[in-house]
């Protein structure tokens, strides 16, 4: 009787005491059908479409052949940059929200798991996010603008780098 008690109690705590984290995949689900993903993918094109703009602007005689080569290497570059920060979103979000919590956001919308979502994803941008772009940004854009240098000279589009962006 006392080990029938014993085994009880310890079932009956064990998912108060240990709530199961979500595994990487829920989480990507989650911040897919949050429209996150979709959030991020027309900041790029808004990204993108700055960056052509501030080029053109800056370098008015760089030759029409180097912004497929622009764009193509600012997507890469910035594509790679935004894979680490989903991996960095979906730990924060992974310390506040349960697998179960996670499940629940991505089946229904009006839950109070996706109010809580909404309220962690606020503090993950002014918290997180914003510091992370101000630091990391220009360290990466300076590293893509010498990458498309780079290959403007080698594809002989332009003769030096300060002919280049």
């Amino acid at each position: 009787m006392k080990k029938t008690l014993i085994l009880l109690v310890l079932f009956l705590a064990s998912p108060v005491c240990a709530e199961e984290k979500p595994t990487p995949q829920e989480m990507m689900t989650m911040l897919k059908v949050s429209g996150a993903v979709d959030t991020v993918d027309q900041m790029m094109v808004q990204l993108l479409a700055n960056l052509e703009a501030q080029v053109r602007r800056e370098k008015p005689n760089l030759p029409k052949e180097a912004y497929p080569v622009i764009k193509d290497e600012f997507q890469t570059g910035m594509q790679a940059w935004l894979k680490t920060i989903f991996v960095r979103q979906m730990e924060y979000y992974s310390k506040s929200l349960t697998r179960q919590e996670v499940l629940d956001l991505t089946r229904m919308y009006g839950s109070e798991a996706y109010k809580k979502m909404l309220r962690i994803n606020k503090d993950y941008i002014s918290q997180a996010l914003l510091p992370i772009m101000q630091k990391e940004v220009p360290a990466i854009t300076g590293r893509i603008v010498q990458r498309v240098n780079e290959r403007l000279i080698s594809e002989g589009i332009i003769k030096n780098a300060e002919a280049g962006i």
